[in-house]
């Protein structure tokens, strides 16, 4: 199954996009002053 079919099947506010899930991530990280390690969403987005 492709990602794109996966992601429609999903309810969108549970699962953020790899773009917001970043965007969450780096202001997390300017709040914490800590890198934080990349989501799921993300590391799917660079192996794709």
């Amino acid at each position: 199954m492709s990602a794109l079919t996966d992601e429609s099947m999903r309810p969108v506010r549970a699962t953020p996009s790899p773009e917001q899930a970043e965007k969450l991530r780096k202001s997390a990280e300017k709040v914490l002053g800590r890198k934080l390690p990349p989501s799921k969403a993300e590391r799917a987005k660079k192996s794709a």
